[in-house]
């Protein structure tokens, strides 16, 4: 008999203890973890597509490195690289990363703890820095690619676009590598 009450302890302490794990603020959170987690990667999906598409663009359009495969004929991805369609593909994929960062932040702003904080104090001061680096070039990255496939959105004199276009494009790429850098590190730092 002692032998079959100290069985039925020994099952019976755990089990009790997993039936208490699922509070409803527990499975919130929970539930919230694995929200943050699907956006983040989707987000790191949508990114590396945009990017994809963006260094296509970059390659095929006038920058400061050269004239761009369109000039030449052999662009990549032919005319539908050239007559804009890749250029408004690119524009969704990076309307959408956008989109997703926001929603990012917004479940990261409701969960506790939050995951940005490890309770290492240097971790948790990179991925805080690198937030703001991230929202930084998420503001500046589709002003500038608006305004370098259209400047006349803000006033550039007609003969002066196609030059003020190659500027553009390429600080454009430039902060688009410093955001899929900082966006991506931040994310592998929270892993």
């Amino acid at each position: 008999m002692k032998k079959l009450t100290l069985v039925v302890l020994v099952l019976a302490v755990p089990a009790s203890g997993w039936a208490q794990v699922a509070t409803p603020e527990l499975e919130r959170q929970q539930n919230l973890d694995r929200a943050h987690s699907a956006v983040q990667k989707t987000g790191l999906a949508t990114l590396a597509i945009a990017g994809t598409l963006g260094l296509i663009q970059f390659a095929n359009k006038p920058t400061l490195f050269g004239d761009g495969l369109c000039s030449t004929g052999e662009a990549i991805g032919g005319d539908f690289a050239c007559g804009g369609g890749m250029s408004i593909l690119h524009f969704v994929f990076a309307a959408s990363t956008l989109g997703l960062f926001v929603a990012e932040q917004v479940i990261a702003a409701e969960m506790n703890p939050s995951p940005y904080r490890t309770g290492d104090l240097n971790k948790d001061r990179a991925t805080d820095h690198l937030r703001w680096v991230n929202a930084g070039l998420f503001i500046a990255q589709p002003v500038l690619g608006l305004i370098a496939a259209h400047p006349a959105l803000i006033g550039i004199p007609t003969d002066a676009r196609p030059m003020f276009s190659r500027v553009m494009r390429t600080v454009h790429f430039g902060v688009g590598l410093g955001l899929a850098t900082t966006y991506t590190v931040n994310a592998a730092l929270m892993w």
